[in-house]
């Protein structure tokens, strides 16, 4: 069954995917290692987001609804932004390992600069000196 939810949310990680890919072009990062990042990307971040999110409602699971096989329900919402971001740290590592080259670390910088936006680009121009008038 879709949900508005389920559809938000795979939109926005399209999104973020298509966008994250768009800055490793111009970065000149690699398209098989953009291609490996965003093939463990998504199903890492989406397995740890809902694994975190179960494992910090166990006493739901078990005292409340009586049935901890319920947390393998992922269907029935709830997710943790926390594991979805260890599954693209997670995700950027194991690139960096497969493809033997730090581009993987780049990729996920890539990603927390597009979820960041234009503000956090702008402060990290301006601590790391473009941006400063001479």
């Amino acid at each position: 069954m879709l949900t508005p939810y389920g559809l938000t949310a795979a939109g926005a990680m399209l999104l973020l995917l298509l966008l994250t890919g768009l800055s490793c072009r111009r970065k000149g990062i690699p398209y098989r290692t953009f291609i490996t990042f965003g093939a463990w990307s998504l199903p890492l971040a989406f397995l740890l987001s809902r694994l975190t999110f179960a494992l910090s409602n166990i006493p739901l699971y078990v005292n409340t609804l009586s049935n901890p096989l319920l947390m393998l329900r992922f269907w029935d919402g709830g997710a943790s932004l926390l594991g979805a971001l260890l599954g693209v740290l997670l995700a950027g590592w194991l690139t960096g390992r497969i493809r033997r080259a730090a581009d993987g670390r780049d990729c996920v910088r890539r990603a927390a600069g597009n979820c960041g936006g234009a503000h956090r680009g702008r402060v990290l121009r301006r601590n790391h000196g473009h941006g400063q008038r001479h």
